[in-house]
Parts: structure tokens; sequence; C-alpha cells
């Protein structure tokens, strides 16, 4: 696989709340609509949208296939405050399964952009009030709180939102 594009192409985002990422998915569809919305790297926006609506859901449902070796768990668990509140970076590389489990290569734009909207829905008990239910085992952080859970919907959106050009 190529290297992913260098930090200087992608959009450079920041969403503090499910609203922020509403906001960019109506620019993106609209992109989308004006035939304008493109893509740096591996993945279209279809498959990035329901890559997108697979962690959050995963938060709620779990998240099955996916490992990390050990040895990035621990790591990853002691510096998750500062993971949770600063960009994530790309690169972050899945098993064979997990890859399969969280990328969809078939996706298209509606049924990927449909799929992360209903996440978010259930993401959200009322506006800022994050879903109780978020509470399964992240495969790298491992127990997360809903309000965790929230930050790192919105950096992880941040990441692969950022491939998406409009």
């Amino acid at each position: 696989m190529p290297n992913p594009p260098s930090t200087a192409q992608r959009r450079r985002l920041r969403f503090s709340s499910l609203n922020d990422i509403r906001s960019d998915l109506a620019r993106v569809e609209a992109a989308h609509a004006g035939g304008s919305l493109g893509h740096l790297g591996r993945w279209p926006a279809g498959p990035i949208l329901e890559h997108l609506g697979f962690a959050v859901g995963g938060s709620i449902d779990g998240i099955p296939a996916i490992r990390f070796p050990w040895f990035f768990r621990f790591g990853a668990r002691r510096a998750r405050a500062w993971v949770l509140n600063h960009p994530l970076k790309p690169g972050v590389k899945l098993n064979a399964e997990g890859e399969a489990a969280a990328w969809n290569p078939n996706t298209t734009f509606e049924d990927g952009l449909r799929m992360y909207l209903v996440q978010l829905d259930r993401a959200e008990v009322r506006p800022g009030k994050p879903n109780p239910a978020m509470n399964k085992r992240h495969p790298l952080f491992g127990a997360l709180m809903p309000e965790e859970w929230m930050l790192f919907h919105l950096r992880h959106a941040e990441l692969h939102l950022g491939f998406v050009t409009l």
C-alpha cells in the first residue's frame, strides 16, 4: 500500500460535537451531489463513512475481530487521555480479519452516509449527552466511558474525513 498522503494535503478538521460532524457531512454530501467529491489515499468516501459508522456502532454493540498486539494496547492505554484530546495519526494497521470487518471497499457513498448517520443518532441520547450504552471495550484503549468514546469518535472522524476532498 502506498504511503498515506502528507498532512498538508488533508483537510484539517477539529470537531467538538457530533453536530460538527453532521455539518461537515452536509458539506461532503453537497460536494457529492455537485460532482466535486474526491479522496486522498486508499479509501473513497463511501467506505470511509461506513468505517466511521462501524466504529460508532461498535462502541454500543461491541467490535469483533480487531486485535492489536499487547505492546500496542499497553502503550495506548497509558496514553489514552492524551490521544483522545489530540489529532489521530494516519497509518494504524489492522490485522487481516480486522481490516475485513472494519472496511468494505464496495460501500457506495449513499449507503456509507446513511449507515454513519444512523450510528451517530444512536451515539447520543440527546444533543451533547452520550449514550450510556456506549461502553464496550475499545480494541486498542480497553474500557472507555461513554464520554471517552465520544472523544474517540470525534478524533476518528477528524482523521478519516480529512481524507475526503470537497
